[in-house]
């Protein structure tokens, strides 16, 4: 099926965002921005559907590549309570962000600050 959905995967080095072009209860056709390295198997997350989906790499075409989603390892469904995981990989994302904000917060305090002892 023809789809146009967001997706993001960790490539084992970061988290890459992906454009999920179609889409089947078998696979799917992932688009990057450019080419990168991945994994044989990995997870795709589906934010706009809530899901995280098991997937194997069957084929790549420079940036894009081809996926089969793992047989016995179906759809996680993230907000309905159903796969502990993939709430507790919500909860940790959200409580990454907070502490990134307070990073920010506090090189902002701290370096201005280091900057005027370092002048004295």
């Amino acid at each position: 099926m023809k789809s146009f959905l967001k997706g993001r995967i960790n490539n084992g080095l970061t988290d890459v965002d992906c454009l999920i072009r179609d889409i089947s209860a078998d696979g799917a056709t992932l688009s990057f921005s450019e080419a990168i390295t991945m994994p044989h198997v990995f997870e795709l997350h589906i934010p706009l559907k809530k899901q995280v989906m098991r997937a194997q790499l069957d084929w790549r075409n420079g940036d894009e590549m081809g996926v089969s989603f793992i047989a016995g390892a179906p759809a996680a469904a993230v907000a309905g309570g159903g796969n502990k995981l993939a709430q507790r990989v919500l909860k940790l994302e959200g409580e990454i962000a907070v502490l990134r904000k307070m990073l920010v917060r506090l090189r902002g305090e701290v370096l201005p600050n280091q900057d005027l002892a370092d002048a004295g």
